[in-house]
């Protein structure tokens, strides 16, 4: 008879079928949202295609096809995806392949504007009031301009047959900045609460009313905690103190919206006081927010799916571990980004009980996106692994 250990880190409960609104994945794996700086001109490129190719022969049940921009005069990086009249058709392109691949298989388009975090090159704005040098601040009727330009592209996804669009609300772009309480507009953008969720609510109400199918799964990406003043997680602008009570609300908002799932992010290690988290919550804090979001939502009866972030920095334990979650009703799905990149089939060996490529935590992948070139696993894919050596050089000197 195995131990219970054995038992509860069983991989098997990862696939089984998952509900995230009105679609079930087939199991409960998900590639989280990441960018490889390989669009050509906004559109899906060969590079790209091939690259959501393996993703999709690796059989997970969920694919959030990466941060694609909802408009071209601000954007995060000049490789990057952006949906439009002029692009939807590799987009559409990109979709059948896909579900040839993986027919089963969930996806889901993430939209963004970049705001703050827009390449120097493109119009670099923000929501503040007092933005940085070399910002500018958007106007009121700006701003409702961009919440079209979401709702516009949420229409195109669903015309080139994604099953979904998530809203992206986290990492400090324009999403994540009009949530913050450190947004003081002094319009109907900013302050209070309901005035800094407004965007977010009007998008999502008109995207409903837009599709023109029922099962549209629709959701966001947020940051839980950021770990600086005014920013999420926090309940002033002056505050860096970490208090959930307003990411409660937003995910009760969102229930209320009718969305599917909300996909948990974050940055800082807020302090959990006098609860005593399991291991995996020490090592990655955001574990913990995934558990606070899932405690909060099975309470209130919100009947909303909850995605983790993390999984990738357990390397070959992370099947244990994500299972481990699953069976403790911690979270819905488990989410891996960098492990995307180290082996994109991944969920096909676990099952399979095939030996696995895992991420070694390196940060050459993050930090090759974040300076606008191609990205991959610099560990495991041979055109990377140059980069790993001179990381690794770099860290020796």
């Amino acid at each position: 008879m195995p131990k219970a250990d054995d038992a509860i880190d069983d991989p098997s409960i990862l696939f089984s079928p998952c509900r995230i609104g009105p679609r079930v994945a087939p199991n409960h794996f998900v590639v989280q949202p990441m960018e490889a700086c390989d669009g050509l001109h906004g559109a899906v490129s060969e590079r790209s295609l091939a690259r959501y190719s393996r993703l999709a022969e690796g059989g997970w049940g969920v694919i959030i096809v990466e941060a694609t921009s909802v408009t071209s005069t601000s954007m995060a990086r000049l490789g990057g995806f952006r949906l439009a009249e002029s692009t939807q058709k590799s987009f559409a392109s990109l979709v059948r392949e896909l579900k040839a691949r993986n027919p089963e298989g969930l996806l889901i388009l993430q939209l963004t504007h970049s705001g703050p975090l827009s390449h120097p090159e493109t119009d670099r704005v923000s929501v503040c009031p007092n933005p940085p040098a070399g910002f500018r601040c958007l106007s009121s009727d700006e701003i409702e301009g961009v919440r079209r330009q979401f709702v516009h592209a949420a229409h195109l996804a669903e015309e080139v047959g994604f099953d979904g669009v998530d809203l992206k609300l986290c990492h400090g772009y324009l999403g994540a900045e009009m949530l913050r309480p450190a947004n003081t507009r002094k319009d109907e953008w900013g302050g209070t609460f309901e005035n800094r969720t407004r965007f977010v609510v009007r998008a999502f109400e008109e995207i409903q009313s837009r599709v023109s199918s029922k099962d549209f799964v629709l959701g966001s990406r947020i940051s839980f905690y950021e770990g600086t003043p005014g920013g999420s997680g926090t309940n002033s602008p002056t505050s860096a103190a970490f208090d959930p009570s307003e990411n409660y609300a937003l995910i009760e908002l969102m229930r209320r919206l009718e969305l599917s799932y909300v996909n948990i992010s974050g940055f800082g290690t807020a302090d959990p006081g006098s609860e005593e988290l399991p291991p995996e919550e020490v090592r990655v804090r955001t574990l913990w927010y995934e558990r606070l979001a899932k405690s909060f939502i099975e309470r209130e009866s919100l009947h909303l799916a909850v995605m983790g972030s993390g999984y990738s920095v357990f390397g070959q334990d992370s099947p244990a571990v994500a299972s481990r979650r699953l069976r403790r009703g911690y979270t819905d799905l488990v989410g891996f980004g960098r492990q995307s990149f180290a082996d994109p089939l991944f969920p096909a060996k676990v099952r399979s009980g095939e030996p696995f490529h895992n991420c070694m935590d390196c940060g050459v992948c993050t930090e090759r996106m974040l300076g606008g070139q191609h990205s991959g696993c610099a560990v495991h894919d041979q055109e990377y692994r140059k980069f790993f050596r001179e990381a690794k050089r770099t860290l020796s000197h």
